[in-house]
């Protein structure tokens, strides 16, 4: 694509999603004072009470979730476990009003389970891909989708991603706007013990699958747990995971990535970038979360001190892959209790929304959700860390969508009681504050 018409695409782009998610619904926002023009209030951030998704009695687990901007609304996922050896997946949206419609199954098999969802929508298509891992036998897992129109009435067949021996898992995926496709990454566990991270491109309109590449393996360390983000300008992704030394070459962990051309022309090849921190000091990095800004990505990352817990941790990414700021990255975590575990950060507005969870510092049994914003360009969060989901016992942030005017939509695990086998599907609606104050709806039709 030539520039010109790069340049006219993005801008249709941006015209569509800004007319189209401009309009809010007719219900009350979270401070019904709030006029939400001009300056935001001095309450922010705001957040809503908690949104039941899906409350049953079973096991309801891994929830993620993307905006539609076209109709302003959300479209969240999970897996629900339904036997010893059957997890299938469900999806529902939650419409312009910020009301949870009817819940439909999306992908299910006896023996079969399906797990960690991740979605992603398509403008173009009006159309959502689901990218989940379905397992038949312990040990041998593969990558499979599906496409969903926009409003449920449409489901195609499950398309597989990458079938392969031992196991392929984790995967996350984003869209291309300008090529109309997506990109779908994921692990790889080999049985000989070596773990690295591919990448798959699927097109849009039909699920067609377009070129695959490996992003990077090595007998020096493992690759897991991938993170991507795209961005539009440059027509490119950033590529974040975690590295892990080997017990023949032990070396703490450590954040690395790739930046990725939309063809992925190279990528196997280029080196590796050291995304933080210095891999000969101590803390250990591990859990990265990247998103996307105007002309950089912020990598989030848990900083850890010798065992799993540690505070979390940002690094800003130029395009070209060039890690900004301190070399250390800069602490998210202000006054809230130690983080467990990692996060999820999106572009939220004129800045970022990063999330995490967190033991209370009353003990270990009392599991919450937090976040801060993060200015787009700066080193440090805009104001203190705060909570977004406190109820009794267990939550774990698992997925998080944000509109172009920075209102999110966080889901999460909600375990109720300490049996540790009926999760609930919650969700809580976020506005860590832009500058361009807008309606934040948080209604929901289903009861506990």
């Amino acid at each position: 694509m030539s520039v010109r018409r790069a340049l006219l695409a993005h801008a249709l782009f941006v015209l569509v999603i800004l007319m189209t998610a401009s309009s809010p619904g007719p219900l009350s926002p979270l401070k019904a004072d709030a006029t939400r023009t001009g300056a935001p209030p001095p309450d922010c951030p705001l957040v809503s009470p908690p949104v039941d998704i899906q409350v049953d009695p079973k096991d309801n687990r891994s929830p993620a979730v993307a905006y539609n901007p076209i109709h302003g609304e959300w479209l969240v996922v999970w897996s629900t476990k339904q036997g010893a050896s059957t997890q299938d997946i469900w999806a529902t949206r939650l419409d312009y009003e910020g009301r949870v419609l009817q819940a439909f199954n999306v992908a299910t098999g006896a023996g079969v389970e399906r797990s960690w969802p991740t979605v992603a929508f398509s403008p173009t298509q009006q159309q959502y891909l689901l990218v989940y891992t379905l397992g038949v036998v312990p040990g041998n897992s593969d990558i499979y989708a599906t496409r969903i129109n926009w409003n449920g009435a449409w489901m195609s067949k499950e398309i597989p991603i990458r079938v392969w021996p031992d196991q392929q898992i984790y995967p996350r995926v984003t869209y291309n706007s300008v090529d109309d496709e997506y990109l779908v990454v994921y692990t790889n566990l080999w049985a000989g013990g070596q773990n690295d991270v591919d990448a798959q491109r699927v097109r849009a309109s039909d699920g067609h699958l377009k070129s695959w590449t490996n992003v990077h393996t090595g007998l020096d360390g493992h690759r897991v747990l991938a993170g991507v983000a795209y961005n539009h300008d440059r027509n490119e992704y950033l590529i974040a995971y975690d590295f892990r030394g080997t017990s023949a070459q032990p070396q703490p962990r450590q954040i690395r990535g790739k930046v990725a051309t939309a063809s992925m022309a190279g990528l196997s090849s280029a080196p590796e970038i050291q995304l933080c921190c210095n891999p000969q000091a101590a803390p250990e990095q591990w859990g990265a979360s990247v998103a996307a800004g105007p002309d950089e990505y912020l990598v989030t990352f848990v900083n850890a001190t010798g065992t799993v817990f540690g505070p979390i941790y940002g690094r800003r990414i130029s395009l070209t892959g060039q890690p900004l700021g301190p070399d250390t990255g800069f602490p998210l975590t202000q006054n809230l209790p130690q983080p467990y575990g990692g996060g999820y950060v999106a572009f939220a507005g004129d800045g970022y929304l990063a999330t995490w969870s967190a033991y209370k510092k009353s003990g270990p049994i009392d599991h919450n959700v937090f976040g801060c914003k993060v200015l787009a360009g700066q080193d440090g969060t805009a104001g203190d860390d705060f909570v977004i989901a406190d109820e009794a016992h267990w939550q774990s942030a698992t997925g998080l969508a944000c509109t172009p005017h920075g209102d999110c939509l966080l889901v999460y695990e909600d375990l109720s009681d300490t049996s540790g086998s009926n999760a609930r599907i919650r969700g809580r609606f976020v506005s860590p504050c832009p500058r361009l104050y807008l309606p934040l709806l948080t209604r929901s039709t289903r009861t506990p």
